[in-house]
């Protein structure tokens, strides 16, 4: 069905090895790669030209600087002082990986469970590895140092008395990981920029819209902007205008998802007293969703692609 809908089957993967690939690939073709780097100041020359002040005392510049640092971007706290802080969305994400051979029978699709007091995911791979996250209720927004501070241990067994009264299978795989392996962060999103763009800077990906995890979508908009403001950059001579329309043509797209990502968590934590509602209702919407893919009538956030070969104009 994968390759039908989309030309491709899907393909689950650390998001460690993604990085090593394309940083490889980038390297093969002389790019250069820092690290360690801490943005100052940035500098737009009048004829163009933007340099990037680093805190270590050295300095890039280019004919064009893209603004690609993530949800908390310093470069865009610099280019648009203006723009809309990330929003808390009142759950701590969390998550990492058991390996349970014995489980490798239950390969092949991710499953999700809304839990009594928090939503699963796992997905199960051949060899038994198991990739699992959890979204835990938090109303008050974490301070910076809050979720750092809470022990491996204490954290595991806090998920474990969340999802005491849930399949059995979701305990297993919790015991199973390591507790000092188990990441947890802050869920939040960012509102859309009214513009991503401003001279010869140009925000992409989380730095530009970013979006909660609960669309799964977060690398595949970055990953999208990529390849679309390349050919952007590649047809359009002007700079400004290739910005211009770049912003243009992903402004509906990622709004979309950004908004669906937050209605997708208000789901997991409904309001007290109201998840034997949202449960009845679920099965309703799910078979009604289901019947609309098939009809083609659905909006697939999953089917968007990129012509590399047509021009942009």
């Amino acid at each position: 069905l994968d390759g039908e809908r989309y030309g491709a089957r899907g393909l689950v993967v650390k998001r460690a090895e993604l990085h090593g690939v394309l940083r490889g690939e980038a390297k093969r073709q002389g790019v250069v790669i820092s690290f360690n780097k801490k943005l100052k100041d940035l500098l737009v020359l009048s004829e163009g030209c933007v340099v990037a002040c680093f805190e270590d005392g050295t300095t890039a510049q280019g004919d064009l600087l893209i603004c690609c640092d993530g949800i908390y971007s310093r470069t865009r706290q610099r280019v648009f002082p203006e723009a809309p802080q990330p929003s808390y969305l009142g759950m701590v994400d969390c998550g990492g990986f058991a390996y349970l051979p014995e489980l490798h029978h239950l390969s092949g699709p991710q499953i999700m469970t809304f839990g009594k007091r928090a939503f699963f995911g796992y997905i199960i791979k051949p060899s038994g590895e198991v990739y699992w996250f959890s979204n835990v209720p938090w109303p008050e927004e974490p301070g910076r140092d809050e979720l750092t501070a809470l022990a491996g241990d204490v954290w595991k067994r806090r998920l474990l008395e969340l999802h005491a009264d849930d399949p059995q299978l979701i305990l297993q795989i919790i015991r199973a990981t390591p507790a000092e392996a188990i990441g947890k962060w802050p869920t939040r999103d960012l509102s859309p920029l009214s513009t991503w763009h401003k001279g010869p800077i140009c925000a992409v990906g989380d730095a530009a819209h970013a979006s909660s995890s609960a669309a799964g979508q977060g690398a595949s908009m970055a990953l999208e902007d990529a390849i679309l403001l390349s050919k952007c950059l590649r047809d359009i001579a002007d700079t400004e205008r290739a910005f211009v329309i770049f912003q243009a043509l992903r402004k509906t797209r990622v709004e979309a998802v950004v908004q669906q990502a937050r209605r997708n968590g208000s789901r997991k934590l409904p309001p007290p007293g109201m998840a034997w509602f949202r449960d009845l209702a679920l099965f309703f919407f799910l078979k009604l969703a289901a019947r609309s893919a098939a009809k083609g009538e659905a909006h697939d956030t999953n089917a968007y692609k990129v012509d590399w070969e047509e021009k942009v104009s």
